[in-house]
């Protein structure tokens, strides 16, 4: 059984729209490997490490 952790996050203004654009890229790179799959496999590598680096960007230090 796979197991999430979802994180729900209020982003406004500009930041908002450049965190859409960035999750759009994401996900159109998926290469499905199931119907609606979104598991660590469907994505490369490569994606991989984008997407870690892109979540800990989410985290802003006020």
């Amino acid at each position: 059984m796979a197991t999430s952790l979802v994180h729900v996050l209020t982003i406004i203004g500009r930041a908002a729209q450049d965190v859409e654009s960035v999750c759009e890229n994401l996900l159109a790179k998926r290469n499905p490997r199931e119907h609606n799959g979104h598991g660590s496999d469907n994505w490369s590598t490569d994606d991989h490490v984008e997407i870690e680096y892109f979540c800990p960007n989410l985290i802003v230090d006020p």
